[in-house]
């Protein structure tokens, strides 16, 4: 029977992404000192996810289940780690079963942590690139005037442990905060690797990004694709496989310079009381602090944009650019696919290599020149 099982249940956008790039680029690594990850992807706990939140979540055909999970976990020696962050959203209900599945194992919950100048942009941000239609400010809004939004339900480290670990002793429950932006990403790690109890400097860590957000024209440009679509590609699966693999992933994350967004400055003295709020739950709730409750406080950018500023006029600059760039990434990969099934002569291809393929990176220009009069 494992040792300790380590679940580490979000809350989604606190550098999870970072943390579970580095845990399946060493997953033999871990086998080594006895940490064993279920299944060969993320893709596994995803399912697990699922399979414990049920509904638009389930994976229907996949080999992996919570229960299937915990029985081999009681065939193993060591320690057992599943790390999914929208595990966070899960019931009082759900939780109850998915922790008394592993027992009479030792649980321990884990829970990431961001200040809310950075968790506000970035789950918005991820709603959008899950179709949602709602403009950022009006959502913001929602989630000030709304105590059971469900903003708070995936990013509020107390109302998690509440759902995940009500009765658990202290020890068993661990907040990691995550550093402030600009900080070294490998703190993130080296806080994560304590509680597991690993040696942090001898995993290898992601070069770049694991989770890049898009500028304020990219992601505007999709909320509004994403009310044009109407009825059209719904969610989920068919508007993944459709709008992220076609044109969120290889049109607007390739962008030079994207347009960063931030919470606007009317908002900043509610979140600095929000924050102190979460600090004194977190002070007084029984639980291992990992990192400085001080990470909570946010920071003010002042002079940031917001999607909502983005004109028409920019806008429409930045769906030509997309236009164009996927029609060039279309015409390379009809190229790709020729040379592939009967090479032609070099001196016969015609690539899009030329000037025709510099046109989105011109666009591109224009619109970081029509940004600057946003910004004036």
């Amino acid at each position: 029977m494992a040792e300790r099982i380590f679940l580490h249940v979000g809350a989604p956008k606190t550098g999870t992404s970072y943390l579970e790039s580095i845990l399946w680029a060493n997953r033999r690594h871990l086998l080594n000192d006895r940490i064993w990850m279920p299944g060969d992807s993320r893709r596994a706990h995803d399912a697990l996810m699922g399979d414990v939140r049920g509904g638009i979540w389930r994976h229907p055909n996949s080999r992996w289940t919570w229960d299937r999970m915990a029985a081999e976990a009681k065939e193993r020696e060591g320690t057992v780690l599943v790390a999914k962050e929208m595990l966070a959203g899960a019931s009082a209900q759900q939780a109850a079963r998915a922790v008394d599945c592993l027992a009479p194992m030792n649980v321990h919950l884990i829970v990431t942590v961001r200040q809310l100048a950075g968790s506000l942009p970035s789950s918005w941000q991820q709603r959008i690139k899950a179709r949602s239609l709602m403009p950022f400010t009006e959502w913001l809004q929602d989630v000030r005037s709304q105590p059971d939004h469900g903003f708070w339900r995936h990013q509020d480290p107390v109302s998690i442990l509440g759902r995940w670990a009500p009765g658990f002793p202290a020890e068993r429950v661990h907040v990691i905060t995550m550093p402030q932006a600009g900080s070294d990403p490998h703190v993130l790690w080296e806080r994560f690797a304590s509680v597991v109890g690993i040696d942090p400097d001898r995993y290898t860590s992601p070069v770049g990004p694991s989770n890049e957000s898009l500028g304020a024209v990219e992601i505007e440009l999709l909320r509004r694709l994403n009310v044009a679509l109407g009825q059209n590609l719904p969610f989920r699966e068919t508007y993944l496989s459709t709008v992220r693999e076609h044109f969120t992933n290889p049109v607007l994350f390739e962008t030079e310079e994207p347009v960063r967004f931030g919470v606007p400055e009317e908002h900043f003295d509610w979140m600095v009381e929000r924050a102190q709020q979460t600090i004194d739950e977190l002070k007084a709730y029984p639980c291992e602090l990992v990192g400085a409750l001080e990470d909570l406080r946010p920071a003010l950018t002042p002079g940031r944009i917001t999607p909502d500023d983005v004109t028409d006029e920019v806008m429409a600059a930045r769906a030509i650019a997309a236009i164009a760039q996927m029609l060039v990434q279309q015409h390379d990969q009809r190229l790709a696919e020729a040379a592939d099934a009967a090479p032609p002569k070099a001196e016969a291809i015609t690539t899009a290599s030329g000037a025709g393929s510099d046109l989105p990176r011109r666009l591109g220009r224009r619109v970081r020149t029509l940004l600057g009069r946003v910004r004036r």
